[in-house]
């Protein structure tokens, strides 16, 4: 993290306080010094980019969709001063100095990697010391309602039910076969909140009302392969990929012994095999439906509900052996090296690292949902247990989620409410105490789960006072 930092400090002096530094040709230092560190071997980029497009052109791959029209609105609205301060939460192993240059005030981004020939977009950046002003998401609000002029996007996370429970794993069953469903969970979550919001008056939209997909499409009969070759241009980055990629001499022209090893490989294979067809229907279809219908609804916060359990190898779906309960909410960040390998990708990143305030604005999100839970239910802030995450602080983490990265608000963050596998939360989430209807059956939930709604109002709440 501090690598990072560092060498977009240099960077700045370089470009800014140096004239001839700044007009000279593209930094290389940013993409060599790195390629040991990646694990990555310096291949020609450009021969290898050129391969790789016949690649896609074999698979019957669409072009890519060209990325400058989406930076219209950022143009010279960042500074390097702020990009620095947020890079190392979104890039910490550097692997965008792989994609972009800087030259005369412009941040250039590249498709083909390290040889950064082929242009991707660029940006004009803002001179030393200038900042877009702050955006206030509502001057509406009373004390009686403190919301009243803000649009909050709910999304509860998974799906319910005994069917969509079995196709997902997200539930849990203790020894005499009591359940409890994390899609019902946050359901009724999203469901109570929404009353609480527009109390505060808050307009509220929630993407489900029932235990059901938010995609139209149908699991059975939808086209798997269009995500199926989506996946394959993700995973271009991936070592199997590129070692497919150099399997030929790179001065011979692509052929059918190059496109043979991609159709033989297990990878492939395994990406265009009907035993895809769910994990891309819940994982991809469903999350780019609501995200889509969230983007659709324009809101300035948008919260998707989860709740955490802590794994046990030999009994997934059981109550933690221990007690361990904790709150986490992520924001946007923690790209990886591999998840920078298509124009969308390298687009999305330079959205969020030219959207420094929108960043911020998550973190501020983030940071009181987490204390209100604190507060209100004694339960502590969680870290990250993989290396896929970025402390920023204690309980908010910035890591690459798919969800997260499709939405369009000032504010964004995806909440762990609590380990809902811990024994004693587990219990208590069990408890019959109210009753609601849904779908036209009626469903109980717990007084607790009535304080993790109040900990996310006031969490939502104190956020919006204190900007």
């Amino acid at each position: 993290m501090r690598k990072a930092a560092f060498s977009l400090q240099f960077l700045i002096i370089i470009s800014l306080l140096s004239p001839v530094a700044a007009n000279a040709t593209p930094d290389e230092s940013f993409g060599s010094k790195h390629d040991e560190e990646l694990k990555t071997p310096r291949l020609p980029s450009a021969r290898l980019f050129d391969r790789l497009q016949s690649v896609y052109k074999y698979f019957s791959l669409a072009p890519e969709v060209e990325s400058q029209p989406f930076f219209q609105d950022l143009q010279g609205k960042q500074n390097l001063e702020n990009i620095v301060q947020i890079l190392p939460y979104l890039d910490p192993t550097n692997s965008f100095d792989r994609f972009y240059s800087l030259q005369n005030q412009k941040l250039i981004v590249y498709q083909d990697l390290s040889v950064k020939t082929v242009k991707d977009y660029e940006v004009e950046l803002a001179s030393k010391g200038t900042q877009e002003p702050v955006k206030k998401i509502s001057d509406l609000g009373t004390p009686e309602k403190p919301l009243a002029g803000i649009r909050i996007a709910i999304d509860p996370g998974h799906m319910g039910s005994d069917y969509w429970d079995k196709e997902t794993g997200k539930y849990i069953v203790d020894h005499k076969g009591h359940k409890l469903s994390e899609g019902v969970l946050t359901l009724q979550v999203a469901l109570l909140l929404e009353k609480e919001l527009q109390a505060l008056g808050a307009e509220v939209f929630v993407t489900r009302r029932d235990f059901v997909p938010v995609t139209t499409l149908s699991l059975n009969n939808f086209d798997f392969r269009a995500f199926a070759r989506e996946k394959m241009r993700d995973s271009n980055l991936d070592n199997w990929f590129q070692n497919l990629l150099t399997s030929t001499p790179l001065d011979q022209e692509p052929d059918d012994v190059l496109y043979g090893h991609f159709v033989q490989s297990p990878y492939i294979k395994k990406m265009f095999s009907e035993f895809m067809r769910g994990t891309y229907y819940v994982q991809e279809a469903d999350v780019q439906a609501r995200a889509q219908n969230i983007n659709l609804f324009k809101p300035d916060i948008a919260l998707m509900i989860h709740f955490d359990a802590a794994i046990q190898v030999k009994d997934p779906q059981g109550i933690n052996s221990r007690h361990f309960d904790r709150t986490k909410a992520y924001v946007l960040g923690g790209f990886a090296f591999d998840e920078m390998g298509t124009r969308e990708a390298r687009r999305n990143f330079g959205r969020v690292l030219l959207n420094r305030q929108t960043w911020e604005s998550s973190l501020g999100l983030a940071r009181s949902i987490v204390a209100s839970f604190d507060t209100n239910m004694g339960i502590g802030p969680d870290s990250g247990h993989d290396a896929s995450n970025i402390n920023v602080e204690k309980g908010v983490i910035a890591r690459n989620l798919e969800i997260i990265r499709l939405i369009e608000a000032q504010a964004s963050s995806l909440v762990e409410c609590l380990y809902y596998n811990d024994p004693q939360e587990f219990d208590a989430l069990l408890a019959q105490d109210h009753f609601m209807t849904i779908g036209g059956n009626s469903y109980s939930y717990s007084n607790r789960l009535i304080q993790v709604v109040q900990s996310l109002r006031d969490g939502v709440t104190n956020f919006v006072n204190s900007l």
